[in-house]
Parts: C-alpha cells; sequence; structure tokens
C-alpha cells in the first residue's frame, strides 16, 4: 500500500509534524467515534499541500500514515470516490485500525482549505458536518508545544 510518487520536499514545512490516532468514545464531536489529527500548523499546511500534489497527479489513493511527519496508530487512506454523496467526505472503518476517508474531488478542495486554515489562522477543525452519532468523524487539532 505505498504511494507511486515520491513527494517533493518543498512541499513539506520544516516545522511539520502530526500524530492520527482513533478514539472510540471521543467527546470532540456530534459522532462517539473520531479520527484526532493532531500536530503543528507546518504539519497542516504540509498536509495540505501533499494531498493537493496527489490529486492534481490523479492519484486515487493517499495514505497519510506513510508520510515522514506523521506518526499514527492507525493507518488512514483518503480516496477520491466519485459516489460519496455528504459534505466532508466519509470516513469508514475496513479493518482492525484500518480506515477510509473517502472524498469526492470537489469535496477534497474544500477539506484541504480548511485543513490549510489550521496553518494560519484556525486552531481545530471539526467535520462532523451532517454526520449522525453512529458514524466516524475527523477532529483537526493545532497543537505546537
Amino acid at each position: 500500500m505505498t504511494m507511486d510518487k515520491q513527494v517533493p520536499n518543498n512541499l513539506i514545512f520544516s516545522d511539520s509534524a502530526l500524530r492520527i490516532t482513533y478514539e472510540e468514545s471521543s467527546a470532540v464531536n456530534k459522532t462517539n467515534r473520531a479520527i484526532i489529527i493532531s500536530g503543528t500548523r507546518g504539519g497542516f499546511l504540509s498536509l495540505a499541500n501533499i494531498v493537493l500534489f496527489y490529486v492534481n497527479d490523479l492519484q486515487q489513493e493517499i495514505h497519510l500514515h506513510e508520510l515522514p511527519f506523521v506518526e499514527s496508530s492507525i493507518y488512514l487512506t483518503i480516496q477520491i470516490d466519485i459516489k460519496t454523496n455528504s459534505n466532508m467526505g466519509d470516513v469508514l472503518a475496513i479493518g482492525n485500525n484500518e480506515f477510509t476517508w473517502k472524498l469526492t474531488e470537489a469535496e477534497v478542495d474544500h477539506v484541504l482549505a480548511s485543513i490549510h486554515s489550521l496553518g494560519h489562522i484556525n486552531n481545530e477543525l471539526h467535520i462532523d458536518n451532517a454526520k449522525i452519532e453512529d458514524e466516524i468523524s475527523i477532529y483537526c487539532v493545532v497543537n505546537d508545544d
């Protein structure tokens, strides 16, 4: 499950660091279950840069857990899927500690603009719009400590 193309180093900020975890009983979003992405502002800017790089290169799957500045206790893959019909994509559990975040190309632009804002202005991002309690949501938080 490796990505086909090497990421250019100029897309990664020097202070990039992200941590990805999964919580069954999370209190951060409207849903009980959440994937939590925490890290530096540079990490979120780099994440936005790299995902856009792969999407523009028509890569259908982007494995976030394989990025060099990501520490992850789960496997999280963004998958481009034209059949997804939600505002911020659908997160699916596909195995033990393995998740797929399905987004359309239009949703990718919206989600990445929101993630990019974590590099400059916002301190947190709740990706739980229109989700019901039993679904999995995403929560991003800046932690520059």
